[in-house]
């Protein structure tokens, strides 16, 4: 390497020494930021143009239309502002505009359009004034339909609760709707008869849960609703233990029908809340005289005057017996 090199590098090392120092960096830096803001500043005072979509929503079309094509969902616009006015369209246009089309729809003549007229009034007064509508697009909207036949069918739910260790489900699932609206052509629908749940599957229920939950789509049809509230009620249970004196009925009047033994033991599972007001008037135990066989023994039968709780076992299931005549 040449003396002429090295006496450049050590040239460029001195300055660039120099040069970056902490002091010198961050002057560097500040002019940095204040001519970023300058420009920024100048970007959003001057005239410009900005194209935004803007979403379209429609009311009062009836559930029974089944439209050619998808209804547009939006139309891009061109602004034309200064920056800092456009920047805040973003926001303005963040919720659809809302179109009624009750009138039109009741026509029910296959066809519905919204025109230049319609669209470009509604959008003009989210506009500052300053601001114009340079370009609409589309600037119809068009869009032909047929009417589907409708039917009421059930929903079902598909898949499994399972309750969270000494809870129980009190009731199968509950469904709010219980039916709902299918529509599409008629020969498809005269095949279906109910509408499923998309699965679900949910354990350790406690409690009651209520959820939203999506219906299973069909193709070729509407569905509406497309979701169902589940509503599934989940309540702690216990065991008890009663010991019930066995009645006899059917007996004749000139007979006396004789147990052995004369109580039974029954074990139910109860729901925590309903535990204190379970009583022995709760369940009676009895034998039908009518079933008497010569096996000299009778099946104990359970009648239940409330239904909060189950049977979990019997003992024994069956008494022996002697008739005896008064």
């Amino acid at each position: 390497m040449s003396a002429a090199t090295d006496k450049l590098l050590l040239t460029l090392k001195n300055w660039a020494s120099t040069f970056f120092t902490i002091r010198n960096v961050l002057t560097f830096l500040m002019f940095v930021v204040v001519a970023t803001a300058l420009w920024f500043g100048h970007a959003m005072n001057t005239i410009r143009e900005r194209t935004i979509e803007v979403h379209i929503a429609y009311e009062g079309i009836p559930e029974d239309y089944n439209f050619d094509q998808p209804l547009p969902d939006h139309v891009r616009v061109r602004l034309r502002d200064v920056g800092y006015r456009l920047s805040t369209y973003s926001d303005i246009f963040a919720r659809p505009v809302v179109f009624d089309m009750t009138e039109q729809a009741a026509l029910r003549n296959g066809e519905l359009h919204l025109t230049a007229d319609q669209l470009r009034p509604r959008i003009n007064d989210l506009l500052q004034g300053t601001t114009r509508l340079q370009e609409m697009t589309p600037e119809v909207i068009n869009a032909t339909y047929h009417i589907n036949a409708r039917k009421q069918v059930a929903v079902v739910f598909k898949g499994q609760l399972t309750a969270q260790r000494q809870y129980e489900l009190t009731t199968a699932p509950v469904l709010n709707p219980p039916t709902v609206s299918i529509f599409g052509v008629k020969e498809q629908l005269d095949t279906i008869d109910h509408v499923t749940t998309e699965t679900l599957n949910l354990d350790d229920v406690k409690d009651t849960i209520t959820l939203s939950v999506n219906l299973t789509p069909i193709e070729g049809l509407q569905i509406s609703p497309q979701q169902v509230e589940l509503t599934a009620i989940a309540e702690r249970f216990t065991e008890k233990v009663l010991t019930l004196p066995v009645q006899s009925i059917g007996v004749p009047q000139e007979q006396v029908l004789r147990l052995f033994p004369a109580a039974v033991e029954v074990r139910v599972k109860v729901a925590m809340k309903d535990y204190s007001s379970l009583s022995d008037n709760t369940i009676r135990a009895y034998v039908n005289y009518s079933e008497h066989n010569n096996n000299r023994k009778l099946d104990v039968h359970l009648k239940t005057y409330s239904k909060n709780i189950q049977i979990v076992r019997t003992y024994p299931t069956s008494v022996e017996y002697i008739i005896e005549q008064q």
